[in-house]
């Protein structure tokens, strides 16, 4: 009889051992994904936030005027050293301005570009715009107003894209402004966020481990 008693306790154990470290793996999981996806999206806000605070900075009037006649001119330099100046003054990676892609194209043409023209980091006028999809992007802004997407497929990297639409006096979309952040700090962030959040989720689960434990031992031990 007591062998059974024993053979009984020794699946229960494990049972509830099993059934412990499942929670533990699932809902830490749980709380890492949570955690980044968080963190991910209050960066999102901030980038939307930082686009339509920039939008106030240029001449629409002018872009639309250069967006008529898309060509290296007088104009287009004015521009292109406006949001090159607009650029420096911001904490961010990329600032551009695009116009609708060229025929069989799907990614965006690139109407102004911040930076150094002579750099090969900097787009020209009339070039594709490697990753901007312009139709998938005016689709949202049509919808929302203002759009952004996290990127983490460049080698690492992590890129918050945001995007407000240049309308002209009749409401109609002829650009749009992109605002594109490197956050290669998310990852460290969340490891901040996680090493706060883990210690109080390891104290609860041990506690309400042990809580079933000496329930489990008072319930084994009466009967």
């Amino acid at each position: 009889m007591r062998s059974q008693n024993k053979l009984l306790l020794t699946k229960l154990i494990i049972g509830f051992l099993a059934i412990v470290s499942v929670l533990v793996i699932s809902i830490g999981a749980t709380v890492i994904w949570a955690t980044k996806s968080i963190v991910t999206y209050s960066y999102m806000e901030k980038a939307t936030l930082s686009a339509m605070t920039l939008y106030e900075s240029i001449d629409l009037e002018k872009y639309e005027q250069l967006a008529q006649n898309p060509k290296e001119s007088d104009l287009y330099f004015e521009l292109q050293e406006e949001l090159t100046d607009i650029l420096q003054l911001n904490p961010i990676t990329f600032l551009y301005v695009a116009v609708a892609p060229k025929s069989g194209e799907e990614e965006a043409t690139t109407l102004v570009d911040a930076g150094d023209l002579s750099s090969d980091d900097t787009y020209q006028i009339g070039e594709v715009l490697d990753g901007v999809y312009y139709d998938e992007v005016l689709s949202q802004l049509k919808k929302n107003g203002s759009y952004s997407e996290y990127d983490d497929s460049d080698e690492g990297n992590e890129i918050i894209s945001s995007y407000v639409p240049l309308k002209n006096a009749d409401g109609e979309i002829f650009a749009i402004l992109g605002v594109d952040d490197s956050l290669v700090t998310i990852g460290s962030i969340q490891k901040k966020a996680l090493a706060d959040i883990m210690p109080l989720f390891g104290t609860i689960i041990i506690i309400v481990s042990v809580a079933i434990m000496l329930l489990l031992g008072i319930y084994l031990f009466r009967l």
